[in-house]
């Protein structure tokens, strides 16, 4: 019934109105259309500075995610490389080394596989 905020307005007004029992009807026409417009320029700036927060701000928010990420992950690489490898094991290499880290991520998505179930299995317990 009432979609948006200028016709809640209207109806509020012409509420007060009835209930006031304003005589003077041109100084209350007046004020209702003072009221409209300036309800309007306040909608107008707030999107417009919704608009440029959001366009002014999505650059900022980019380059902090970027820096966030970068600092985040800096540390955990750093650990990982200090920690030494596990094994892998690999087949013979036959000339295609695609296949053959194919062969490793299946192998190494396997082990994750039955260490999962294990952990399900024990209750989530080492």
């Amino acid at each position: 019934m009432i979609g948006n905020i200028s016709d809640f307005l209207i109806v509020l007004i012409v509420g007060i109105l009835l209930l006031s029992g304003q005589k003077d009807i041109s100084s209350t026409a007046k004020n209702i259309g003072k009221t409209l417009n300036q309800l309007k320029r306040t909608q107008e700036q707030f999107r417009q500075e919704l608009a440029r927060e959001i366009n002014g701000g999505l650059g900022d928010v980019a380059e902090e995610t970027k820096k966030s990420v970068v600092t985040d992950v800096t540390p955990t690489y750093r650990r990982v490389n200090k920690i030494s490898p596990q094994p892998v094991t690999t087949l013979p290499s036959n000339g295609n080394k695609q296949e053959d880290k194919i062969k490793q991520i299946e192998d190494e998505i396997k082990r994750l596989q039955m260490e999962l179930e294990r952990l399900k299995q024990n209750g989530n317990k080492n």
